[in-house]
């Protein structure tokens, strides 16, 4: 008995001592990290050591002086950082202050989504903290602060309120009403607001507002803290003011809970197949119908054209949201995608040229006979491979029918021809546009053919006519899989996976070779010129 409790207090002891000396070398982990960072002091030495940095890592866009004008800013949108105004966007200091030493650390660190600032994760973190000290530097205003021994003051974030329902109505009446934030993100809260087109930022740079639909898109963050942030603290530089004065804090956070359920619970899932269910009733003839709404939406992901000039690096839309069903004799796509202006052919006040907003899905005109066999190249066709595509056009709002064998070569079908049929609504900052065709029709040699449980290559192109967008200036997508699925089969559930694992690999390939190809490095070497 006795040796037993000497065995138990034994192992007591040693787990103990096995605890404190975790504990001990954790602690001076955290020591010897938190050290690291105080060592990094302002000296010359390190300001000098950011200094090399920065020229290595971000003039290119932010240019040699800080002032925003890289050789890369003409084709980046938005624009980079004037970093010699000290005017940063992403602060947790009051509005109008300069931003802590710890705010231009984690921007640094963990970048800035939806815009071209990456995240510098393979710079140390002592490599950051220098490139601080230095830009820094390229600001009088921070040598001001530091002469007169101001020190800006970090906001105070309390609890969030539970986002109850009264709370995010209260919410909505202070985003209708009270502050009318309405009239710059729209009423659906997708930037198309009656100021929209009017916005600039204070570099006279046009500014579109935050689409609150898309969170995931939010640069300041997209939880409920970084939003009441955001709404407390401003965004220095744009048209965002902070709304502290005059609203309690309360009211900020209802305000912060309406903005908040706006977008989805979860970002809608990314297309590789996008499947058209069968149905045996009539298809759809209303955008509106119920029947779309039992159907899973697939969002696609565009891109600005950039091999063929004119190009276009900044194009307004960055995804369409698919939905498709079909019956024995048709098939049917209700295509969304979100435009903060309804536009048709004309121009502004100011005499700028304003183009039609227009959309068209591609297909080729023979389907392959497996994902592995050769498609049309995926801007347009190619002269030995040509492509089917279904075009709506704003200023006609009608639809049409066109073959093309390159982005520069396209024919349209005559009206007699035309099989597909359609209508569009514009709502709130969204398109909806009901297309439909036959699944087959007589014009074997011009259209495609739809069958059944095959892999039909399928892509998009979307024009944004406020932002001058025309012709070969557009966001497109890459080729992406349609399948028409009668049943659900194992077998069928096996082929979508193999063509999901495929679409991926040669996805990935197609992105290697266009930073590889002819027109990258060119344009590279310009930026970095």
């Amino acid at each position: 008995m006795i040796i037993k409790n000497i065995y138990s207090r034994s192992c007591i002891a040693l787990s103990s001592i096995v605890i404190l000396f975790i504990s001990f070398v954790q602690g001076g982990i955290v020591c010897l990290y938190a050290q690291e960072e105080l060592t990094v002091k302002e000296t010359a030495e390190n300001i000098e050591a950011g200094k090399r940095i920065y020229m290595k890592k971000c003039q290119y866009c932010h240019g040699i002086d800080g002032d925003g004008e890289g050789p890369a800013a003409p084709f980046l949108d938005p624009p980079p950082r004037d970093l010699t105004r000290a005017r940063y966007k992403i602060i947790s200091t009051e509005a109008g202050e300069l931003p802590t030493n710890q705010d231009i650390f984690d921007v640094i660190l963990n970048g800035i989504r939806d815009t071209s600032m990456p995240g510098w994760t393979s710079l140390s973190k002592k490599e950051i903290w220098q490139t601080v000290h230095y830009i820094k530097t390229l600001a009088e205003r921070f040598a001001w602060y530091k002469e007169i021994k101001k020190v800006p003051e970090t906001v105070k974030i309390g609890k969030p309120l539970p986002a109850a329902k009264d709370s995010i109505e209260r919410g909505r009446q202070i985003y209708m009403k009270k502050l009318e934030c309405w009239k710059c993100h729209g009423e659906g809260g997708r930037g198309d607001g009656p100021s929209a087109s009017e916005l600039l930022d204070e570099w006279e740079y046009p500014i579109k507002p935050t689409n609150l639909t898309k969170p995931w898109k939010f640069r300041i963050g997209n939880t409920e803290k970084h939003i009441f942030r955001a709404i407390i603290t401003g965004t220095a530089g744009t048209p965002m003011p902070s709304f502290t004065t005059g609203n309690t804090e309360e009211e900020l956070w209802d305000l912060t809970n309406y903005v908040k359920s706006l977008g989805p619970v979860k970002r809608p899932q990314r297309a590789i197949v996008l499947k058209s269910e069968f149905m045996s009733r009539n298809l759809p003839e209303d955008i509106d119908d119920p029947i779309w709404n039992s159907i899973e939406a697939r969002g696609i992901p565009l891109f600005g054209q950039i091999l063929a000039e004119p190009r276009m690096y900044t194009p307004s839309t960055d995804a369409v949201y698919v939905k498709s069903i079909y019956n024995n004799t048709e098939i049917a796509f209700l295509v969304e995608w979100d435009d903060n202006s309804q536009s048709r052919s004309g121009t502004t006040k100011e005499g700028d040229t304003i183009y039609e907003d227009s959309l068209a899905i591609q297909f080729p005109v023979k389907i392959p006979e497996s994902p592995s066999s050769p498609r049309p190249f995926f801007m347009m066709g190619d002269s030995a491979l040509p492509v089917n595509l279904w075009f709506w056009k704003s200023d006609s709002d009608v639809l049409k029918e066109v073959n093309a064998w390159s982005i520069n070569k396209k024919k349209d079908q005559s009206e007699e021809n035309k099989d597909v049929e359609g209508r569009v609504i514009y709502e709130q900052g969204k398109y909806k546009l009901l297309i439909k065709r036959d699944l087959t029709t007589s014009d074997k040699k011009n259209d495609i053919q739809m069958e059944i449980n095959k892999f039909i290559p399928i892509a998009f192109f979307v024009w944004d006519g406020h932002n001058g967008e025309t012709e070969n200036m557009m966001a497109i997508s890459s080729w992406y899989y349609l399948f028409l699925e009668k049943k659900h089969t194992g077998k069928n559930f096996l082929f979508s996976i193999m063509a999901l694992l495929f679409a991926i690999i040669v996805e990935i390939i197609f992105m290697k070779r266009i930073r590889r190809s002819d027109w990258y490095e060119p344009t590279l070497n310009k930026a970095q010129g």
